[in-house]
């Protein structure tokens, strides 16, 4: 057994064994010791391509992908049915979902994995239809559950983001060849460019 993450109530857990199916997911809800399975039925057409993981509340997070484009995606009914979260991603050898505690899913794109073995070999894409748009190769998306997503240049260092998910902060290379630390509102898109003195303590509002 192995524990993938945990949400402030559940923890996920991998089983491994003889009589155990490849990548089965049990989560675990911490006050009552219920187990439920999660199923991880793809959305129609995909597969499986990382994940999964919980969010805070224990909801279920993955990617799965199709011959084009990789997508994330939400559950809250334990992998049965499936939300999209951001934008698709394309020409990737590896796609994560970082911070899923804060409610808003940090969704990074990655063109070269450390994770592929030697002999692996490189996933191939076709093109996405011109009527779908994905970010290429290397990313970084800021996605809410109600739809609110931004994308940040892959240069993007540092990302902390508020308790109630409306504003984040991140260090960033700007002309200048120093680094810029950088406030965005994730609803309107506003951005201040606070300075490069990044010794200086950085105050980042809770907005409630």
């Amino acid at each position: 057994m192995r524990v993938v993450n945990a949400g402030a109530d559940h923890v996920l857990f991998e089983l491994f064994g003889e009589h155990v199916a490849p990548h089965e997911y049990r989560r675990l809800e911490i006050r009552t010791g219920k187990t439920e399975t999660v199923s991880m039925q793809p959305p129609p057409g995909r597969r499986p391509f990382s994940g999964p993981i919980l969010d805070r509340n224990g909801n279920v997070l993955a990617v799965f992908v199709d011959d084009t484009t990789a997508q994330a995606f939400l559950s809250r009914d334990l992998g049965e049915n499936w939300t999209a979260l951001g934008e698709p991603l394309t020409d990737i050898q590896h796609a994560e979902i970082l911070n899923p505690v804060t409610g808003v899913y940090e969704i990074r794109g990655i063109a070269y994995s450390y994770q592929r073995m030697p002999y692996e070999s490189p996933r191939k894409w076709k093109h996405p239809p011109d009527i779908v748009s994905a970010l290429s190769g290397d990313s970084i998306q800021l996605a809410r559950r109600d739809g609110v997503r931004r994308a940040l240049t892959p240069q993007a260092r540092g990302i902390t983001i508020t308790a109630d998910g409306q504003c984040i902060a991140y260090v960033h290379p700007a002309n200048d060849k120093k680094m810029h630390l950088r406030v965005l509102v994730l609803e309107t898109g506003n951005m201040v460019d606070v300075g490069t003195d990044l010794d200086s303590p950085t105050w980042l509002p809770n907005r409630r």
